[in-house]
Parts: structure tokens; sequence; C-alpha cells
């Protein structure tokens, strides 16, 4: 280093200690406190001892603010917000006030704590105990408070936990906004601080609940199912009385423990309500009180403690500060004159014991207040900061310890007290009907340590700590959806996800609904796809075997046209059924209806061709030759098509089929689901089912008409029996479809109607002919059928002509001669003319 760095470096030290060694010749101090109030007067005509008291020891004191004299002034904030607002600004404007004392009511802190931020200055409160005023979400920040609160003192319970290995804690609290912010702060920030211990629950219950006993009960009832055992209860002695009387009646007391907050010896006791939940279970109440316990600051019984009091009381009794019992007061010049005593109030002559324990408790806090910020004031200084700034207050404020009159005096990091504590078992005196406080041990917050004086009790009146938390079977209210799944059965399976603060033993909750499409994986999916394949199966074989036999007369005649476009349609209505069956519905909601609307046609018209050409050629009423070309039926089968092509056109431009999100309620658990179901369609699909209903109608008309066709043309009652058998299979299927609550089991049964209605009607009419085949029926038979008695013919009008079917047209060629099984002996004349129709007909058929 060189020498102008040297000369620089030992300057900046001289002007440190320079700084350090030269503190201000005074600074003001400001006291807010609450005299003209009709509320409760805190620490009454107490106040000017206790301040004189903690001035004239600092002032006296070489170590603290040395060269310093400390002076002070007051106002009164009358324990309202915005006088406390207003009596802040005015101390601040009239005089060099360097940092305040008090408030010393909870919500005028609340509120002037902002403002005092504003302007840089912090408050060391005295009295406030909500903690609202140190909530670090609410809070300015700027408030320091040496008075010990419920939640303070609770910093006992951990390491008597930790001791027992309770794991688990729960919170049962009021929603009022001091135990609200109390439970809060206890959950969110204690609990937490401490590795080794969870939150199990915390549960608010509104402060009208404790007068319902119902209520109350299921409340228990439900921290019952928990499996919770240690809990802690923040709220009024009513509250904490209601509960431990459900407690009591849900046998909640043994193998429990609660602990209370703020309970005095006479919480047990009421005189609201009436019944079973008011003054006459105040006997009750007290047993359930009993081996309960509660955490409470150290009594004020320090030598220097009784000492103060007793000074303070000598004081007050002598008139030592009369020119201070009422304002203006203080040592530096006070504000505007306050009128005297202006609502009658009679502290002045109150001394009672239980005033005088109040009033010098909160005189001895108002002392310790005093005297902290001197000495947070007195290190400022001395690291050369300025003690009028709530900035650098807030940088020292928790490394300031002290003894003080009130203990072990610091604060913690929300600037709240850390306070020793005494365990403390509730006890219940039948007799006397109170309670009273036997201490189990002591809390030491400076090394968080807790020492045993004796065993603890427990509800029940044994000494073995209870679990903090019992197995138990996990209920709904543990867990939450979290999404959902169709699985193997069909099922819409939602999953759920266990959201408990604590473990339990999980109960594999149930909700479950019908699964908006049919799973591949499912049962009903596969029999599905099976119906579906047979029915394919059974189509391309007839389609191969037309292949194969096309030139076999038989097939020929069976008019391989018009029969290879009846199976194609019946291969595509199988198809339609492999359609409904996975990928979340989708291609079941726009593919399947799409596809099966036109296979079906194709398939009808085609058995709609071969009828027509049969009935035409026999309606004429004359023996002429009647032509009904293929090219006909190919263009009526082209024109119901693409009368199905634009319906579904219009029906896709307007109204289009679609998959659309659905709130569904489950079964089991209620949840509500949504699922993608299939709207849409609007007026053409009820036009798409007339046609097919059209269709069925006109195929099952023409077939009746050509029932009594010659028995050559036998075929007409294969297809009429084919077709019987469809539009039974439909009915039935219609039937069964609509009673069936189940869409998976619809989609099969409506898989299984078109397999079997396929698959039959191929299988009546062309059996059959592979029969004949497979006899070798000739040409002659199977264009006549065969001689008498050899049953029906295989008779099938076609427009494909065989060279071997050209002799036909020059005379019917001779029978076996055997007579027709339907026609009695005396019926020869009448067949005769029927055969020479026949004749004509055969030649009107196979010509173009």
């Amino acid at each position: 280093m060189s020498s102008k760095q040297q000369l620089l470096a030992l300057f900046s030290v001289l002007l440190g200690l320079g700084r350090a060694q030269t503190p201000p010749a005074e600074l003001t101090l400001g006291v807010l406190m609450a005299w003209t109030t009709g509320r409760r007067p805190f620490t009454g005509p107490y106040i000017y001892p206790a301040i004189f008291h903690a001035i004239d020891e600092i002032n006296n004191n070489p170590d603290v603010l040395n060269g310093t004299d400390l002076k002070w002034v007051w106002h009164d904030s009358q324990c309202d917000q915005e006088v406390t607002v207003g009596a802040f600004l005015e101390l601040y404007n009239a005089f060099d006030i360097s940092g305040f004392v008090g408030p010393a009511c909870d919500f005028p802190s609340l509120y002037v704590s902002p403002v005092g931020k504003y302007y840089d200055k912090g408050f060391t409160t005295y009295q406030a105990v909500t903690q609202l005023v140190t909530d670090p979400f609410l809070s300015s920040g700027n408030l320091a408070r040496v008075i010990p609160t419920s939640l303070d003192v609770a910093e006992g319970f951990f390491p008597v936990a930790a001791a027992v290995n309770w794991t688990t804690v729960s919170v049962l609290h009021s929603d009022s906004i001091t135990d609200d912010f109390t439970a809060s702060k206890f959950t969110n920030f204690l609990v937490p601080a401490h590795p080794g211990i969870e939150t199990g629950f915390r549960l608010a219950f509104a402060s009208r609940t404790s007068s319902n006993i119902d209520t109350t009960i299921q409340i228990m009832t439900n921290v019952k199912q928990t499996g919770a055992r240690v809990i802690f209860i923040f709220g009024s002695c009513y509250d904490m009385r209601a509960f431990l009387l459900a407690a009591s009646r849900l046998d909640m007391l043994e193998g429990y423990q609660y602990i209370l907050s703020g309970v005095d010896t006479t919480c047990h006791r009421t005189s609201r309500g009436s019944g079973e939940w008011g003054p006459a279970a105040n006997a009750e109440a007290g047993r359930a009180f009993h081996n309960t316990v509660t955490w409470v600051a150290p009594p004020l019984d320090s030598p220097e403690y009784l000492a103060f009091t007793d000074y303070v009381v000598e004081a007050f009794n002598n008139d030592t500060f009369e020119p201070y019992r009422f304002p203006p007061s203080g040592t530096a010049t006070p504000t505007g004159p306050v009128q005297l005593n202006p609502n009658g109030l009679d502290y002045l002559n109150y001394t009672s014991s239980g005033y005088q324990s109040f009033g010098l408790a909160g005189a001895a806090y108002l002392h310790d207040a005093i005297t902290m910020w001197a000495m947070t004031a007195d290190a400022i200084i001395r690291d050369g900061g300025d003690p009028s700034s709530w900035t650098d207050h807030s940088a020292i404020i928790r490394d300031i310890s002290f003894q003080g009159l009130t203990g072990e005096v610091r604060v913690g990091p929300f600037l709240d007290r850390l306070s020793d504590a005494l365990q403390q078992n509730i006890v219940y005196n039948e007799e006397s009907d109170t309670l009273s406080f036997t201490v189990l041990g002591r809390y030491t917050s400076s090394n968080d340590s807790y020492e045993a004086y004796r065993p603890t009790v427990y509800p029940g009146g044994g000494l073995t700590p209870p679990p903090s938390r019992v197995p138990r079977v996990c209920t709904p209210a543990d867990y939450q959806p979290s999404g959902g799944s169709c699985n193997s059965d069909g099922d819409f399976v939602v999953e759920f996800t266990r959201i408990s603060g604590f473990n339990c033993l999980d109960s594999d909750p149930q909700a479950t609904t019908e699964c908006a499409f049919v799973p591949v994986e499912s049962s009903f999916g596969k029999t599905t796809i099976a119906f579906g394949i047979v029915g394919i199966m059974v189509a391309t074989f007839f389609i191969i075997w037309v292949g194969v036999y096309r030139n076999h007369a038989v097939v020929k005649l069976a008019q391989p046209e018009l029969s290879a476009i009846c199976m194609f349609g019946c291969l595509m209505l199988n198809v339609s059924s492999l359609l409904l069956v996975g990928d979340e519905g989708r291609p079941a909601c726009t593919a399947a209806p799409r596809v099966f609307h036109v296979a079906f046609t194709i398939a009808l018209i085609a058995l709609i061709a071969k009828l027509y050409r049969v009935w035409r050629i026999f309606e004429s009423r004359k023996l002429k030759k009647v032509r009904v070309s293929i090219h006909d039926m190919f263009k009526v089968v082209a024109l119901f098509v693409f009368l199905d092509v634009v319906m579904l056109t219009l029906s896709s431009a307007i109204d289009p089929l679609r998959l659309e999100e659905e709130t569904e309620t489950t079964d089991g658990i209620p949840v509500e689901v949504e699922q993608l179901r299939c709207r849409g369609g609007g007026v053409f699909k009820f036009l798409l089912w007339g046609v097919k209903i059209a269709l069925l109608s006109l195929t099952c008309s023409l077939a009746y008409l050509t029932r009594y066709v010659s028995d050559h043309f036998a075929e007409t009652r294969d297809i009429l029996t084919s077709v019987y058998q469809v539009m039974l299979l439909a009915v039935v299927s219609i039937i069964v479809y609509s009673m069936a609550d189940s869409l998976l089991l619809a989609t099969m049964i409506r898989s299984l109607a078109i397999m079997l209605g396929t698959s039959g009607a191929l299988l009546l009419i062309f059996v059959p002919k592979i029969k004949a085949i497979r006899d070798g029926v000739d040409m002659e038979t199977a264009l006549y059928g065969a001689s008498q008695g050899q049953g029906p013919s295989v008779i099938t009008t076609t427009k494909a002509i065989s060279k071997e079917t050209s002799n036909s047209r020059h005379g019917r060629p001779q029978s076996a001669g055997g007579k027709d099984s339907r026609h009695s002996k005396n019926s020869k004349t009448s067949k005769t003319a029927a055969d020479n129709k026949s004749s004509v007909i055969s030649e009107s058929i196979f010509s173009e």
C-alpha cells in the first residue's frame, strides 16, 4: 500500500472514531399512549412513573447514550386509528422526534406504521398483541414488539414435540382476524422453521359455530377422521369450551393432546345458551379442559420487577408525579392541553389488585420498550449511524439483547418478542368449579431448549404421550381429481392424488362413469371388432368366390355385377363397425356414419335391382320380351349413392357431426368430468335414416310381389328370406339398442346386427349356388330348374348370356319328366301354360 493510501485509510478510521465518539447532545422520544379513551386504560396512571423511571435510568447510565440527554414528549392516541395517525403527525411536525414508543393498541399500530415508514420512523409497542402488526405480508416492517403474544410463547412447543417424536401438529382457529393471522403465522412460519414437524391441517371455524352443537360436533368428527392427535386451538374461551365439549362427546380426549391459548380460571364456564350446551354443561366442560395444556409467558417476579412495582405504586400513592398525571406532560414542550378526564374515567381511584397486576405489567413493558429503543440508538451512534432513522434501527435492533424488568428482551426476524415460556397442565377443581394451572417445564428462548419440571399428564390421566397422528383410511376429502382415462372395462375412471397434509392409508377412491367411446382394449371393443372382422371375411369370401366362378353358368345367371356390388356394400357395412372403436370416438362420430349410410345404400340397392328386374318381367301381361339392362341398374345404384353423398355433404356444411365436451357427474365419489360426445347432424340424419327405411320397405315390397314367381326363378325366395331376416334383425336391434343404457353395449349390438344381417343375407342367397356348382348343375337345369321331384331351381335373373344358353331361345328343353311337387296331377294344363310363359320370359330376360 502506498503512503497516500495509508494516510487515507488512517483518516477514515479517525473520522469514524470521531463520529462514534461525538453523540448528539439530546434525543427526543415520542410516546403514543391511550389516555382519554372509553376503552380499557391499559397502564393508566402508572404510565408516568414508568416513563420517568426508564428515562432516569438511561440518562444516569454511562454505558447507554453517554453524552446524550434523552427527553420525551407524549400524545394521546385515544386507541383510535385516525387519532393515532394525527397524533404521530402532530408530534413529528412540532418536535424533532428521533423515535416513537407505542402505540398501545392493536389496529392503531397497524395504521400508523406505514405513515411512520414514509418518514423513516419506527415504533416499539408495549401493548399491541395482534399478529397483524408484525405480519410479514401486511405490516410495514417498522414496528417492534416487546410484549410477548400467544404465538411467541408457542415456540416452546417445538422442543417438546421433538422430545416425544411428534411429527405433525394441527390447528383449529376461529375466523376472527386476530386468531386467523395467529394461525396463519403459526402454520406458515413457525412450523416450517422447525425441521421434523409439519402441519397436519389448519381448519378455520366461524365464531358463531361455537353456539351450534351439531356444527361443532361435525367439525370435530371431521378432525377425528383425519387421524390428527395433537391439536392447537386458537380462539375465545367460549370457542375452546365448545370444541372440548364436542371432543368429550366423541370420545376424543384420551389419546389426544390439546394445546390451548389464553386460558383463564373460568374459561369452562358460560352463562349463555341453554340445554346441554349452556350453563348445565359447565362441569362437563371443566372435565374436558382437565389435563389439556397451555403455554404462557413466565410471570414477572424478578427482584428488579418487584422493586420497580413498589416504586410505581409508592410514587402513585404519594402523588410524586402529580404534575404529569394529566396532560400536558413531558420534559419537552408538550402539545396543546387536553381536557382533564373528559370521559369520566374511574381508573384514578381504581387500584384493585386485578388492575394493579395488569397496569404494573404494562408499565414494565413500557419501561423495557423505552430501554430497547435507547440501547438500539446507542448502538447506531457507536456505528456512526443516525439514531433518528428507522433504516438504521432495523439493521441493528435484532442484535440488541438485555435483561429488562420483563426478562431477557430481544426480538426475532419479524420483530416479535423472543420470549421464554412455561408449559402448564390445566387442572379442573370440581369443588370450586375453577381451573388452575400446574407448571410442567420452562422453555428458554436464548438457547431454544426445554427443561421439564414434572411429567406431563395427558387428557384421560395418562403419562404416555399420544402419537401426533394415527394410521387411518383416507377419505374423499384427502384427494383431488387429477385426470382420468378409459379402462379395459369401458369405464372412464377418475384418477386422484392425495392432497392431505399428512399420509393416510390409501382407500382407492372410486369415481367412474361410462366412457364416451368404445376403447379398443375393452371387451366391448374387442367383441365389436370381432363381429366386424367376421362380416368382412364372409363378404370377402363371396367376392372372391364370385370372381373365381364368374364364368360358371350359375354365377352368370346370378348377375355377378350386382352381386359384387351387394357384397362390397356388405363388406363396407362391417368396416363401419370397425370405425366405431377407439381414437376417443372420433371415427365413430364422423367417419362411421358416412361409411355406414353409403354402404347400406349400395348393398340394398343391389338387392332391389335383382328383384326389380324379375318384377318388371313377370308383370308383363303379354308374352313378349322385356328388356331391363344391367346398365339401368347401375344408374339406379349410382343415383341413390349420389343422394346419400349430397345429404352427407349438406350435413357437413350446415350441422356437421362433431365431438363436443360435455360435463358429467361420476358414480361413486361425485366428480364433474368432461368427455367428448358426438353431436350434430341435425335434420339430415333423420333424412338419411328415412331413405334407408324407404329402401328397406321397397325391398320388402318387391320381394313380396315376386314371391309367387315360377319355381324356375326360385332365387327370389332366397332374397325374400334374406330381406325378411334383415328387417327382423333391424327391428330387434333397434328395440334392444334403444333400451340399452350403455353406449358400449349399444355399439356391440349394432356391430352384431350388421354382421348377422350382411352375412346371413349373403349366405341365404349364395350358399344354394355354391351347392349347385358342387352338385354339377348343367346349363339347362340352371336356367329352367331341376326335374320334377328334385327340389327348387337356382334360376337368377341376369343380363349375362352365355353361349350355352343361346339354344334356349328356340324352345324350352325337355325336363326330366317328373311331376312338380307343388302341383297336383290335375294341374298339367296350367303348368304347361306357365312353362310356355317362362320360355318367353327367359328369352326376354337374356336378350339385350
